[in-house]
């Protein structure tokens, strides 16, 4: 991404991941990057744990949507599932502590499906 798109189209603070803000239509976009090189699936640490709280404290009340490339749970599709997302109690924090977290729109997984993300993740991920 940083190869294709200049700073102004593309803004990050970070060096090591690829995290972005826009607006558009009343809403906020927070793209978040999952990526964890040489793993094929997704994770969410600390670090982007900071940058997302620091994101959502700009305007807590403002409607948002989430957007990564790996789900935060679980689709019984076998290969995705096992491949896992490290985190996904940390994200299920913060989603839990935000309601102005209205969506969170994920790929990977090429086919549309719908779960709910929170406390019933953790429980997902573990089974």
């Amino acid at each position: 991404l940083r190869d294709a798109f200049t700073p102004e189209v593309l803004p990050t603070q970070d060096d090591e991941f690829i995290h972005y803000t826009f607006s558009a239509s009343g809403l906020r976009f927070i793209g978040l990057d999952t990526s964890e090189p040489g793993a094929p699936g997704g994770s969410f640490c600390q670090k982007r744990a900071d940058w997302l709280e620091a994101q959502l404290a700009h305007d807590p009340h403002q409607p948002t949507v989430l957007f990564m490339h790996h789900p935060p749970v679980k689709f019984g599709i076998l290969e995705t599932d096992e491949d896992g997302f490290a985190g996904v109690e940390l994200l299920a924090e913060i989603v839990g502590r935000h309601p102005a977290i209205k969506n969170i729109l994920c790929g990977h997984t090429h086919r549309s499906e719908e779960r709910r993300v929170g406390k019933e993740c953790r429980s997902w991920w573990a089974q």
